[in-house]
């Protein structure tokens, strides 16, 4: 990956946001996942969790609402952390311990949807469609189960 490139994908992943020069270096209006999955596992191994700046707050105090993840011994551990209207801690839940490439995709499948600031992150094309064939299959399996339980009823 070109060093400026990778500059800006760490700026927009980090700051979220990109100005109009740096979105015309960029050079295009999408990133790949495998692009922005690079650096926030940099980002972990640095920091040890990701976002950076994330600390365990206390109920009560002031907090960061969202996804977060912590890095272990043995991996990864995502966390929720849950606010109140009034931008307190409620909670912080874990939600999964995974090793760290499993982690930082599971993160970006709660967080970072589709985009980065209006920037389009690419999925994987694999991926996807072993996503569908997932779909297919579990509904072909949905409706073999039904026909069983209605032939039996009818016999």
């Amino acid at each position: 990956m070109n060093p400026i490139r990778k500059m800006l994908i760490e700026k927009l992943v980090l700051e979220l946001h990109l100005n109009v020069e740096e979105r015309g270096m960029l050079g295009s209006k999408t990133v790949k996942q495998s692009e922005v999955q690079e650096v926030i596992k940099d980002e972990i191994e640095k920091c040890g969790a990701f976002p950076p700046n994330i600390e365990f707050s206390k109920p009560g105090e002031s907090a960061y609402e969202g996804h977060f993840i912590k890095k272990t011994n043995l991996g990864c551990e995502l966390f929720y952390n849950e606010c109140s209207p009034f931008g307190t801690l409620r909670g912080t839940h874990l939600i999964s311990k995974k090793p760290i490439n499993d982690a930082i995709e599971e993160f970006l499948d709660k967080e970072l949807h589709f985009d980065i600031n209006g920037i389009k992150i690419e999925k994987n094309q694999w991926r996807a469609v072993i996503g569908f064939l997932v779909c297919v299959l579990r509904n072909i399996g949905y409706r073999y189960r039904r026909y069983n339980n209605f032939r039996q009823v009818v016999v």
